[in-house]
């Protein structure tokens, strides 16, 4: 299993690079709720306020402009702490 990489707002020239804009778009309400990604997920926030604390990782805090990959396996604890509105990949939050 792979680690937990964050990328504090990323720039317009990295995400068009990325390919985040083709990526489908979630909104989230304020929620906490156990995840586990059997593929990997990245997921950049265009709103919000997500707190994700991963197995054998540090808590997260993410905010608006933050970008996260989640590798395959990993089990997590989500909080939406302010409505979420994110572009993802390869898995949504349930």
């Amino acid at each position: 299993m792979g680690e937990v990489k964050v990328v504090r707002q990323a720039t317009r020239q990295w995400l068009d690079e990325t390919g985040v804009w083709d990526w489908s778009v979630q909104e989230k309400d304020i929620s906490a709720l156990p995840c586990f990604f059997d593929v990997d997920a990245s997921f950049y926030l265009l709103g919000g306020e997500l707190l994700i604390t991963a197995s054998g990782e540090d808590e997260v805090h993410l905010h608006a402009g933050d970008f996260i990959t989640l590798p395959q396996g990993v089990a997590c604890y989500c909080e939406v702490l302010a409505p979420l509105r994110v572009h993802h990949s390869g898995a949504a939050l349930a």
